[in-house]
């Protein structure tokens, strides 16, 4: 998960994943995550958008930015 996917970290206690893609472009990512009593998809798309898809609500750091993402769909 760290080299090619990128997910470097996640912590279900401070409810933070951090996503560093391995791979600079092309879809990629995770289905199913789960840590603690989320679970969450995080898929980056083709043209780079990346859509977050959660239980409960957690904080995704993206390339190093901070993003707050609520239950149900986001966008980023």
């Amino acid at each position: 998960m760290e080299n090619i996917i990128g997910v470097h970290r996640i912590s279900a206690l401070e409810g933070v994943v951090e996503w560093l893609p391995g791979v600079p472009e092309g879809r990629l990512g995770l289905t199913n995550l789960r840590f603690g009593d989320n679970v969450a998809d995080l898929i980056r798309e083709n043209d780079g958008t990346v859509r977050i898809r959660a239980a409960k609500p957690f904080r995704l750091v993206y390339k190093g930015t901070a993003h707050d993402c609520p239950a149900g769909v986001t966008v980023i």
